[in-house]
């Protein structure tokens, strides 16, 4: 089977084959050391592998290029261990004469039998192996020797090697300046390989990329094009243009990333930034971590602004701070403790023990649980769990009440239904079609107060209240003092037997149609039944009827005042007269013969009528 191996990145790549005795530099073999790193994908291998190398005259452009200067070698097996290997390889005698080169490198596992696999692009060898070309080294007469060689600057202190052309090594031990133009400032172990590289000093630092660098520090790496290291210890920059500031254990890779400091933090997806703390990993584009510690921000364009053990593991999730908080799906939590936004767009801004699992929902306060779409759950401080139970919810759990600013109104919106309930769904407030009502309980009622301390008992007014009026479950309603604005009578309705009775009219019972009324006919009829209630504007105060039972026809009044249709052609009517039936139909007219009156008596006029017909304000009193 085929092995699947990618991204070879350049560890070492340099010659230190150096022998000197501090009196003379002696001309050195044909081998070099080349050191490198191998991955699967995104991930080191480890093993034993078959390796060959090839050196070529030209980069192996697409348009082709010439034969190879030399090889291929084979080199096997070579151990391969969490991608690292050192291999020496040796093109014979008379290969490097100062013309360019570069090395094609192909893999594949111990015992497989298929073709090599070729890496590219090839590598430029420019530095090391170049060292070789020098005829002579001068002679060292102290431990500092300095000596140009064919355009390349040596500068040796105890092991120290420069091979690159224009290449300085400023002192130390064992350093190597490999690149050309790659400077070593000074330290001890310190390797400068690529094109512009620079190390600043330190120990065991490796710059090897191109106009990579290494300020200082121990153990660092600045692997690639353009990255670099400011110092500490055991920080790497592992692909171009990657930055660790310092720090210790930092990583940043593979493109692009960047670690400012602290301990144990990667930065390992490209554009992806830890700012500081401690094992703390970027691992999305573009991901954030700012500080604090053992964080992660795992999703694209994610951040984690710092706290602990915080992770925001979608795409653009974001978590400020606190300890514990997870957002995912674009959700955010602004803080505070063990608090979760799962759902899409979902929100946590702090509290504790809060989860916003709902699409565009918001949980705050403790123990709060949106669950669902659009939902807003805010808890208060009580220790157990408080839930929405569906979409686009407003839930509060205030156990000291709700209280508004004196200057603050309510608004409640366009569609009809029970908006407030206030114990549970029995109790409410709501809104239909052009009614506003108030729900009770089967068994319950309204009750109305002032003054007194609330409490739970039914129709209680609580300590120093006054009960105002009830209103049972039966429609029962029990109240000091009523008054009624709306009118003067009271009236109940009566179905005619006739139509069109105008208001004001004296209506008597009809026999022919037992429980129905019509329009008066003759005087002193002791059938009369009141006045029909309405005339000149006159309402009736109250209307008596009884729902599925007597309750159609038109409004009678009883009692009170109405106004009533007369005539005064039986007689002037002056206020104070007794008032009955005449033969004019509907109307009324003043008692002259009170012994045929008994039992026929409307009710006393309260305004006059000198002549013909017209209305009389009457107090109704049957008699």
């Amino acid at each position: 089977m085929k092995t699947e191996i990618h991204n070879l990145l350049i560890a070492v790549g340099v010659l230190i084959v150096l022998n000197t005795s501090f009196s003379n530099l002696q001309a050195q073999g044909t081998a070099f050391t080349y050191q490198g790193r191998l991955n699967s994908g995104a991930n080191p291998v480890n093993g034993s592998y078959d390796m060959k190398f090839t050196l070529y005259p030209d980069p192996g452009l697409p348009a082709g290029g010439g034969p190879p200067i030399a090889g291929p070698v084979i080199i096997n097996p070579v151990a391969v261990s969490n991608g690292l290997f050192t291999v020496n390889i040796d093109f014979g005698p008379g290969i490097f004469q100062g013309q360019p080169g570069w090395l094609e490198f192909g893999v594949r596992k111990q015992g497989d039998t298929s073709p090599y696999q070729t890496l590219s692009p090839r590598q430029s060898v420019t530095p090391t192996p170049y060292a070789l070309y020098a005829p002579s080294a001068g002679v060292a007469n102290n431990v500092l020797v300095t000596a140009t060689v064919q355009g390349q600057s040596l500068n040796i202190g105890l092991g120290n090697l420069v091979s690159g052309s224009y290449g300085s090594v400023g002192g130390g031990n064992n350093n190597t300046a490999s690149g050309g133009l790659s400077v070593v400032a000074g330290g001890a172990g310190n390797v400068s390989s690529g094109m512009f590289g620079a190390v600043g000093g330190g120990s065991n630092n490796v710059a090897n990329g191109n106009i990579s660098a290494v300020a200082g520090g121990e153990g660092n790496q600045a692997i690639g094009d353009h990255a670099f290291v400011g110092g500490g210890f055991r920080n790497f920059a592992m692909g171009p243009y990657n930055t660790v500031g310092g720090g210790i254990n930092n990583v940043a890779d593979p493109s692009f990333s960047t670690v400012s400091g602290g301990s144990g933090n990667s930065a390992i997806n490209f554009g992806a930034v830890v700012g500081g703390g401690g094992t703390n990993i970027a691992s999305g584009l573009d991901a954030t971590v700012a500080g604090g510690s053992s964080n992660l921000a795992s999703g694209n364009f994610s951040s984690v602004g710092g706290g602990l053990i915080n992770g925001a593991t979608n795409d653009y999730a974001t978590v400020s701070g606190g300890s514990y908080n997870t957002a995912s799906a674009y959700g955010a939590v602004g803080g505070g403790f063990r608090n979760v936004a799962s759902g899409n767009w979902a929100t946590v801004p702090g509290g504790s023990l809060n989860t916003a699992s709902g699409a565009n929902s918001l949980a705050a306060g403790s123990y709060a649980n949106a669950m669902h779409r659009g939902s807003f759950v805010w808890g208060d401080s009580q220790p157990y769990n408080f839930s929405s139970s569906g979409n686009d919810q407003f839930c509060i759990r205030a156990q000291g009440g709700v209280q508004l600013d004196p200057k603050t109104s309510l608004f409640f919106g366009f569609s009809t239904r029970q908006m407030l309930n206030l114990y549970d769904v029995a109790y409410g407030i709501g809104v239909q079609n052009y009614t506003l009502y108030q729900r009770t309980a089967a068994t319950g009622g309204f009750a109305w107060y002032a003054g007194g301390i609330h409490s739970n008992a039914q129709n209680d007014p609580g300590s120093a209240g006054t009960t105002l009026m009830t209103l049972d479950n039966g429609g029962k309603l029990t109240v000091n003092c009523l008054t009624l604005l709306g009118g003067c009578d009271v009236a109940e309705p009566f179905e005619m037997s006739s139509a069109e009775i105008p208001k004001g009219a004296v209506v008597v019972i009809d026999k022919a149609n037992p429980g129905q009324l019509k329009r008066s006919l003759e005087p002193y009829d002791t059938r009369v039944a009141g006045v029909v209630s309405g005339a000149n504007g006159i309402n009736p105060g109250l209307q008596l009827k009884q729902l599925g039972a007597l309750e159609s026809g038109i409004n009678v009044a009883l009692s009170g005042r109405v106004y009533v249709q007369a005539d005064a052609s039986y007689g002037a009517i002056e206020p104070g007269d007794l008032l009955t039936t005449s033969s004019t139909p509907g109307h009324a007219m003043r008692v002259s013969d009170h012994t045929r009156a008994q039992g026929a008596i409307l009710g006393k006029a309260m305004t006059g009528l000198k002549e013909g017909q017209g209305m009389v304000l009457v107090l109704v009193s049957l008699q």
